[in-house]
């Protein structure tokens, strides 16, 4: 593994403020290291020019006991109109305040578009240029890693993805508010602890959107895959057919036909078979009343993404089903069910639990569904 210095001792670095001892270790990373070296000449560059802008910002006491005068008696230099600044001194300041400004987004904002290239292995590639010399994936850069390659990516504040072998992705977006990652082929290990529907994963067969989870997603030459998650929601999507995937249970996905139907760990392979059936073979009716009859309580994750992609008799069948495998916690009607409300769903899926990891305690108590 190469890692690198993180932003924190960059910055640091960069004006001083590490301890002795973090700032030893620093020195001797930097000499060693091209990337980190320029980044931190960069830094402090930037720091040795705002450190000649104006010191006194604020106008003298006295003066400004005059510019407020003039505010509230509502007049301008000279004395007349209304509402009125003192622009001769309000201009220069306001241009210090502008200059300030900007060179602290420059610093922020510039040198955290993209992910962190926080350590890698093998001879993965961004762009064409070796992934160890290089500090960020940005936004529509692309990560390439051969047999034994991987990449580790920092999410800004909210987690990492682990690039593994034989996997090419590119980053789409990486802003507040959407991290946007393709993953054209391969395998990635997500872990993110972000507010729902921030992070993104697109497949050529799925989409799959982080709900606060942990997950494994590997997608073959042809755009076919499955997701494993290990730790709280994802939601595949693709061409109107959408499955919810809670911890501990996978999901196929295959071009043309979008999401499977999930299924957990040592789900029966009646139950498997009917909803590859029903999910990619155009089974129909009689595929989800094989399925039904061949769930457990375990498998109650399969039967509620039913729920959705059934309607009339069939739907009502596939409650009751479910109703039977895990009850409904007190105030979800049958009614609410059938008419799909979000929140009676929602309720529900708060009490659907894998049995066997529940009572071993091989998983934390998972975080509340919000789909809406």
């Amino acid at each position: 593994m190469t890692p690198h210095l993180t932003e924190y001792q960059l910055n640091g670095y960069a004006d001083g403020s590490l301890a002795a001892g973090e700032r030893g270790a620093a020195e001797s990373h930097l000499a060693a290291c091209a990337s980190c070296r320029a980044e931190a000449d960069e830094l402090r560059a930037v720091l040795t020019v705002a450190r000649t802008l104006p010191r006194a910002i604020e106008p003298e006491r006295e003066l400004w006991g005059g510019i407020a005068e003039r505010i509230r008696s509502g007049k301008r230099e000279g004395g007349r109109g209304k509402g009125g600044w003192r622009w001769g001194v309000v201009l220069p300041l306001a241009a210090t305040v502008v200059v300030a400004l900007g060179i602290a987004l420059w610093i922020t904002a510039g040198r955290r578009a993209g992910w962190a290239v926080a350590a890698t292995h093998g001879r993965a590639t961004i762009d064409g240029a070796a992934a160890a010399r290089v500090r960020r994936l940005s936004p529509g850069a692309a990560v390439e890693t051969g047999a034994g390659d991987s990449v580790v990516l920092r999410v800004a504040k909210l987690g990492t993805v682990v690039v593994g072998p034989g996997t090419r992705a590119r980053l789409v977006a990486a802003s507040p508010d959407r991290q946007h990652l393709v993953l054209e082929r391969g395998r990635i290990q997500a872990e993110i602890t972000a507010p729902p529907r921030l992070f993104v994963v697109e497949t050529p067969a799925a989409v799959a959107t982080d709900l606060g989870c942990a997950y494994t997603l590997a997608v073959d030459s042809l755009g076919a895959g499955l997701l494993h998650v290990t730790s709280g929601w994802v939601e595949l999507a693709r061409g109107g057919r959408l499955v919810v995937v809670p911890y501990d249970a996978y999901a196929e996905i295959r071009p043309g036909a979008g999401p499977g139907t999930p299924w957990t760990d040592g789900a029966p392979a009646a139950l498997r078979a009917a909803l590859d059936a029903f999910d990619f073979a155009g089974g129909g009716p009689a595929a989800v009343r094989e399925a039904l009859a061949a769930a457990r309580p375990a498998d109650a994750v399969s039967v509620m993404n039913l729920l959705e992609r059934t309607d009339g008799a069939m739907r009502a069948a596939v409650h009751d089903r479910l109703a039977a495998l895990v009850p409904p916690p007190p105030g979800v009607t049958r009614e609410a069910i059938l008419a799909l409300d979000r929140r009676a769903i929602n309720r529900w899926w708060d009490e659907i639990r894998p049995p066997r990891l529940e009572r071993e305690g091989q998983v934390p108590k998972k975080k509340r569904l919000r789909l809406d």
